[in-house]
């Protein structure tokens, strides 16, 4: 999930002492709906698609 990542990697960041924050200016909105389209293709084509590839929306840019 989303939520386990963002710990993953805030304890990452204190172990490291490195921070990796580098976003681009594609916004959270345009890429869902890149993203969606897709996963309708690979169910339709009988893979498995996954609610979790979908960006929360809170992080804007993506």
């Amino acid at each position: 999930s989303w939520e386990a990542f963002s710990v993953d990697m805030e304890e990452y960041y204190k172990r490291t002492h490195q921070i990796f924050r580098q976003r681009t200016s594609t916004s959270v909105a345009k890429r869902n709906r890149e993203i969606t389209p897709r996963a309708a293709r690979l169910v339709v084509n009988g893979g498995e698609a996954q609610a979790e590839q979908l960006i929360p929306e809170g992080f804007v840019n993506f």
